[in-house]
């Protein structure tokens, strides 16, 4: 008899497919990457669907989830930080990680896409040691293991963070509302990564992770990247004809968030594809000589910048 918690992660699965199909016949020109999102959410789905997210651990009991928030509440550091190379699945992470690879080569997504198949295959290198390195935002102990087999650290940050989610969406959707009303940082209290999303709820700011799915508030006068607080040189660009979206960015350090305006969406943004579905207005940063916050930003949705 299936449990509870799976039939509920197949729910999941089920209704984000539903709004990926809504998507492709709503955003044509992006259809080539919401196939890819689809397709690596299908690789996930054993992982997603295992209470124990490919660890040893089953986070399905809700103590060991407050545990970790407890941990952050007292350290201020990212409850991905708990997330060691002792707690990992090996066997069960590397065979969803061969499968994600598998779907970037199908989709000729540009990389060392063999070597790192190669490598997977031939167990070279530890999946435990690229996940902890990743989830302690080592960057040269990343950088130096891309290195060392040829492969693109980017490449491998990606993957890290698609063997992530799973555990990161299953802990964001545990922890308490009040925690996370009290953050107060620039970055993810799950995942530890400084969103490039956000979204304007009734006058109040919030970014929004596109590796957790989680949602927190944040200082309406800050620069999540260099924490910039001078209102003068935060500008903003609102392209033409639509007021539901805008470009935030910080004359300082030129990076840049992309802001949805709750209140004037004429339709839904689903949950998950806010990134992906804002496409145009990374352009629109882009033709600014803007910058995007990439290393600690890939996600499924971003998967068309790997």
């Amino acid at each position: 008899m299936r449990s509870r918690r799976i039939d509920l992660a197949k729910e999941w699965l089920d209704e984000r497919t539903k709004d990926i199909e809504w998507a492709m016949g709503r955003y044509p020109d992006l259809r080539f990457f919401l196939d890819l999102h689809k397709a690596v959410m299908k690789a996930q789905r054993e992982l997603r669907e295992n209470p124990k997210k490919g660890t040893l651990l089953d986070w399905s009991h809700t103590a060991l989830v407050k545990s970790v928030q407890q941990e952050t509440e007292t350290t201020g550091r990212p409850m991905i930080r708990s997330f060691k190379h002792s707690m990992i699945n090996e066997d069960e992470m590397r065979e969803t990680a061969t499968q994600i690879v598998g779907v970037l080569v199908q989709h000729a997504i540009h990389g060392s896409l063999d070597v790192l198949y190669e490598k997977l295959i031939s167990k070279e290198f530890s999946i435990g040691d690229l996940l902890g390195a990743v989830a302690e935002a080592d960057d040269e102990k990343v950088v130096n293991v891309a290195t060392s087999f040829g492969v693109e650290g980017r490449l491998l940050i990606f993957l890290a963070h698609m063997l992530i989610q799973p555990w990161a969406e299953q802990v964001a959707s545990e922890i308490d509302q009040a925690f996370i009303e009290k953050w107060g940082r620039p970055e993810c209290p799950v995942c530890g990564i400084r969103p490039v999303v956000e979204w304007t709820i009734e006058g109040k700011r919030f970014l929004s992770c596109t590796l957790c799915g989680l949602r927190f508030p944040i200082d309406p006068f800050l620069c999540p990247f260099c924490g910039n607080r001078d209102p003068y040189t935060l500008k903003s660009l609102i392209p033409d004809n639509y007021p539901s979206f805008r470009v935030d960015y910080c004359e300082k350090c030129r990076h840049y968030t992309k802001v949805i305006v709750r209140e004037r969406l004429k339709e839904r943004i689903p949950i998950g594809l806010e990134d992906l579905l804002t496409y145009d207005l990374d352009l629109i940063a882009r033709s600014e000589n803007l910058v995007r916050d990439w290393t600690t930003g890939v996600s499924p949705t971003e998967a068309q910048h790997v």
